[in-house]
């Protein structure tokens, strides 16, 4: 689940953009129980008011509960 961000506009784009700033928490759910370390991917982009950089994905490994 992702939290809501916050509606924000921008010189480079004519419709607002939803924004995430500061720390936030995605929370994952699973049907069934996990059993196995899991390996994450998480892609993001930083703007700034005249641009965004090229968007960033950082992979993770999650261990599997004990």
């Amino acid at each position: 689940d992702y939290p809501p961000g916050e509606e924000q506009r921008f010189a480079f784009s004519e419709e607002s953009i939803r924004v995430y700033s500061g720390e936030i928490q995605i929370e994952v759910r699973f049907g069934e129980p996990v059993t196995e370390d899991l390996l994450m991917m998480l892609q993001y982009q930083a703007c700034d008011q005249s641009t965004c950089l090229a968007p960033v994905t950082r992979r993770f490994e999650i261990p599997a509960p004990t």
